[in-house]
């Protein structure tokens, strides 16, 4: 029977989890870091990307 604790038992799935979050997060501020340098004219576009990181 499956369960909370259960849910990631593999040491090896608790690793790809852990790195898959930490590159998408590293992914989405160096997204924002970039659109907060830029000086980009086209402000809906920088916005909206802005909102998805």
């Amino acid at each position: 029977v499956s369960s909370l604790s259960h849910l990631l038992g593999k040491p090896l799935l608790k690793v790809a989890v852990w790195s898959i979050s930490s590159v998408t997060c590293l992914g989405n501020a160096l997204v924002l870091w970039g659109r907060f340098t830029a000086k980009d004219e086209n402000r809906v576009l920088s916005i909206l990307i802005k909102n998805l990181a």
